[in-house]
């Protein structure tokens, strides 16, 4: 979603990582601020300012994830984005009481960082003016990182997908009704909103305009990804596995392992050492290992080891889970330590098709 990023490091275990356009984002803030002051100065202050403000958003991401993790559900990454922070959880909350506090804990961190300004702005307020131009003095540099905050508060709690406030709305609503109605109201109210804040944005600003598009269609996400989950609700990998399929020996070379792909059709492969799975190979890491002069090299040497195998008894919602943490689109199976099957993704989704979702 995010394209190329710059890892920042792990917080708590946890990978953060800064989307490249954030750059773009700095320059402008510099660039805009310098035309206006005329001050080099003000222009880099600024830029100070907007990395202070996109480390409140980490803590608030980090409020998210820290809170899931004390639920059981963990946290592959958070991303910073131009367009805010974002945190890919493991796994969706069970209870709506899960998905309340795990919601509620990103606006109350930046809450929290308000109210923890408040005496900082009363103690610098007589030695630095508060109420000066932006960027100025201390005292306006200190106010501005409390109202920031109070609008980060301000702008998640809006009720409509993809925001803080959507979620929780929706975990009210699943208190009286299951979850994928819930969603359904929550996604409808959210699109109806950014419907209202277009129109306003139309004639008042057109950032509100761009951001109203945003969350009408991340509301429809939303939606579609939880009738998803219902449409495969009670299915198992069992149900979508494949049981025909072919393996390559860990000792077979690039070479035979293409031509083998290449006459079957197949383009993932369980590599096998004797009876045991080791890993998997895919056809474009062989095509890219013949490429670099490697095609009598083992696939042992180019093999995936991060492969999470699969049961037959495991739900396809687990199963789409496991692919997105292992960035895979194709999974083995195992009973026990015996290979049984493969699941593709492709095979999800046609029985998600297949149920009428």
């Amino acid at each position: 979603m995010f394209g190329p990023s710059l890892s920042l490091g792990k917080f708590f275990g946890i990978p953060v990582r800064i989307h490249w356009t954030f750059s773009l984002l700095l320059l402008w803030a510099a660039f805009s601020n310098f035309s206006l002051s005329g001050s080099l100065v003000v222009a880099i202050i600024s830029m100070v300012f907007l990395a202070v403000i996109f480390g409140c958003v980490v803590l608030h991401e980090l409020g998210h994830s820290l809170t899931a993790r004390h639920f059981g559900i963990g946290t592959r990454s958070i991303t910073l984005s131009p367009l805010g922070g974002i945190a890919a959880l493991e796994g969706n909350p069970k209870t709506w009481k899960e998905e309340f506090w795990i919601t509620v804990a990103g606006p109350a961190v930046n809450a929290v960082i308000a109210l923890l300004m408040i005496p900082v702005v009363i103690v610098v307020a007589p030695l630095s003016p508060v109420l000066a131009e932006p960027f100025t003095t201390v005292g306006s540099f200190v106010l501005m990182i409390l109202v920031a905050n109070l609008m980060l508060v301000f702008f998640n709690l809006i009720p409509a997908f993809p925001m803080d406030g959507g979620r929780i709305f929706r975990s009210l609503l699943w208190t009286q009704m299951d979850r994928a109605r819930a969603t359904n109201i929550a996604a409808r109210t959210g699109q109806a909103f950014a419907v209202l804040l277009g129109v306003f944005g139309l004639f008042f600003s057109p950032v509100l305009a761009f951001i109203s598009i945003f969350v009408f269609f991340a509301a429809g996400v939303e939606r579609r990804s939880v009738m998803m989950e219902e449409s495969l609700t009670g299915m198992t990998v069992h149900d979508a596995m494949r049981n025909s399929f072919l393996t390559v020996n860990d000792h077979a070379s690039v070479y035979e392992a293409l031509d083998l792909a290449l006459r079957s059709g197949q383009e993932s492969f369980p590599v096998m050492r004797g009876e045991t799975l080791v890993g998997m190979v895919d056809l474009p890491k062989l095509v890219e290992a013949r490429q670099r002069g490697f095609g009598h090299h083992p696939v042992a040497e180019i093999l995936d080891t991060n492969i999470s195998p699969l049961s037959p008894g495991d739900g396809l919602m687990k199963a789409l889970q496991a692919m997105q943490k292992s960035g895979r689109e194709t999974l083995p199976v195992t009973l026990g330590s015996r290979l049984v099957g493969m699941l593709p993704r492709g095979s999800i989704l046609s029985m998600q098709m297949f149920r009428g979702a």
